[in-house]
């Protein structure tokens, strides 16, 4: 089989490859594309069910994953009914958005330190839809708190420090900040009327300057 030329792989290409990965329908070069971009998972997920608490579950999204169970759409940031302490209560019948969701602390690619259950984020990465260029995603239950974590705001510190991302967002299911690496950021509360808390509130953003030690 000839070589994946993964310079030429798009974001759509890869949405669309993680989402056939994630139902079950996936090709052999959907899943050679897939883990050309996204690590092994290095590191076992013990306690943690951050990931349960991270994406929003979306009724469209539901009601053309033919593989899941029995799954009810939630908010983003916001714990699901089925996480529990054992984990996922239906972790074979997940739908593919939970499937395709990925973990930089799993997949080792940030410091041990970082365990989300310990820090109360989880981390991960997504094109940035209207600029282009990656960002890094923090999903938490509690910006504020979170934010309060020199651990946390170092790491952030550092994911700027790399150049390699257009920003680096955090958010629970009221508000947003992003941090942005020329020493600008800019918050935002959620819009509360929108099911799935990912829609932001425009009037209520602010920009503001910040600078981490």
């Amino acid at each position: 089989m000839p070589p994946l030329d993964v310079e030429n792989i798009t974001v759509g290409d890869m949405d669309d490859a993680s989402e056939r990965v994630g139902n079950g329908t996936a090709s052999l070069l959907d899943h050679r594309m897939v883990n050309s971009i996204v690590p092994a998972q290095s590191r076992p997920c013990g306690d943690c069910n951050m990931c349960c608490t991270a994406p929003a579950i979306e009724e469209t999204t539901l009601s053309s994953d033919t593989q899941r169970g029995d799954f009810p759409a939630k908010p983003a940031c916001q714990a699901c009914e089925h996480s529990g302490a054992g984990g996922c209560g239906i972790y074979e019948k997940r739908p593919s958005v939970c499937k395709n969701y990925i973990c930089l602390w799993a997949m080792g690619l940030i410091p041990a330190k970082h365990y989300p259950m310990k820090r109360g984020v989880a981390w991960t990465y997504q094109p940035d839809q209207q600029g282009g260029g990656i960002i890094l995603m923090g999903h938490c239950l509690d910006v504020e708190s979170v934010m309060r974590d020199p651990v946390t705001v170092g790491l952030i510190s550092g994911f700027l420090k790399m150049g390699k991302f257009v920003g680096i967002t955090i958010r629970d299911s009221r508000s947003a900040r992003r941090f942005f690496p020329n020493g600008k950021g800019a918050m935002a509360y959620i819009d509360q009327s929108d099911p799935e808390k990912v829609r932001i509130m425009p009037h209520t953003e602010r920009t503001f300057d910040y600078s981490f030690a």
